[in-house]
């Protein structure tokens, strides 16, 4: 039963998530501490860093769970019915990624027309498409904007949700069973080489949003156990499948969680206890400290801006690097501190206000 009882909720779902919202903040800051791994390496000329910060990329994995639990958790009552709220659905999710994205991607944009040597992306993979880097279409090529890769991946989970979501309620959670194993099959039989489409909807980190879903199937309907000890042998046990998975990929030569199944067993099935148990612990009323809760709220600003924040810095401290360690002492802490105060003012300056701007438009059109 996975310490959920037989009885139904009296209670209902939480309205508001504030211990995973946590874990969005620390999803980002795995990410951030990874490229600055790589911003020490390229500026520096020493490292003080340990390979093991490249598993910071399993903050992509956290991301992929929670995003299928939060579309299940807050579409969890529509009833067959809801092919009448798609439109709405999509259309708040296209709002809620696009314009931040652009917003940060316009600057890169113009720097990238006049340097393109000075772009992250350009620098490290192939020519971006710009059109398809703007829409947020599978490429073979990564976006101007390198993170916004996993927004491809997440503009698909939507989509395909929205169908689901025109199925009766009872079917969804047999539905994305369905998809997991079409995925899955997809991808053994190659599809990823048919194309950057085939790609993206065979990708087996698609596996991770239908994890995330079906947790929160079950969890808004049945209420978790009341005992905060299991709540906290969940998280307990997320770190040691994470801490593990770290020690095998090691073992095995590799600084990299890669992209495949191995990365879903190990990365995916940890980030899915962790969220099992930080939900449950919610239920218990043991919330995250607010700081962290903060530092969720900017978790997208974050997750989008890190990388511009830690390259320009970069570029400053690469100026006046000095052989010797000392100063990367002093300046990986900057990077850090910058880059989270850049994305906090980001929310703040520009994030909030499109995103309430985002609802008053909605309103306007679907009322």
């Amino acid at each position: 039963m996975s310490g959920f009882p037989d009885n139904l909720s009296s209670r209902g779902p939480l309205a508001r998530l504030k211990n995973i919202q946590a874990l969005r903040g620390l999803a980002a800051c795995l990410v951030m501490l990874s490229h600055l791994f790589v911003i020490e390496k390229k500026y520096s000329q020493d490292q003080i860093l340990p390979d093991i910060l490249n598993f910071g990329m399993a903050g992509v994995d956290i991301f992929f769970v929670i995003s299928g639990f939060i579309m299940v958790y807050v579409t969890h009552k529509w009833q067959s019915s809801a092919g009448r709220h798609i439109p709405k659905f999509i259309c708040a999710r296209a709002l809620r990624i696009y314009p931040l994205y652009w917003v940060v991607s316009l600057p890169l944009l113009g720097l990238y027309l006049l340097r393109p040597d000075l772009v992250f992306s350009a620098s490290i993979w192939n020519e971006p498409d710009l059109l398809k880097s703007f829409l947020l279409w599978p490429d073979e090529a990564f976006p101007l904007l390198e993170i916004g890769w996993t927004l491809i991946h997440e503009m698909s989970f939507y989509l395909i949700f929205a169908l689901i979501l025109i199925a009766p309620r009872r079917v969804r959670p047999v539905l994305i069973i369905a998809w997991a194993i079409s995925v899955t099959a997809a991808n053994l039989m190659g599809a990823a080489s048919l194309g950057p489409v085939s790609r993206v909807l065979s990708h087996p980190l698609t596996v991770e949003f239908c994890l995330g879903a079906l947790l929160a199937y079950g969890v808004t309907a049945q209420e978790p156990n009341k005992a905060p000890p299991i709540a906290w042998a969940y998280i307990l046990l997320s770190v040691l499948i994470f801490s593990l998975s770290i020690a095998a990929f090691q073992s095995g030569g590799q600084t990299h969680p890669g992209m495949g199944w191995l990365r879903v067993a190990s990365f995916g099935i940890s980030a899915l206890v962790l969220l099992m148990g930080a939900y449950m612990l919610e239920y218990n009323e043991k919330f995250a400290p607010k700081w962290s809760v903060s530092l969720g709220d900017w978790s997208y600003a974050l997750y989008l801006t890190h990388i511009l924040s830690l390259s320009l810095i970069g570029r400053i401290w690469a100026r006046y690097d000095q052989p010797g360690q000392w100063d990367n002492f002093i300046m990986l802490p900057l990077c850090l501190i910058g880059a989270v105060a850049a994305a906090g003012l980001t929310h703040k300056i520009i994030e909030a206000p499109l995103m309430r701007a985002s609802k008053l438009l909605q309103k306007k059109i679907f009322n």
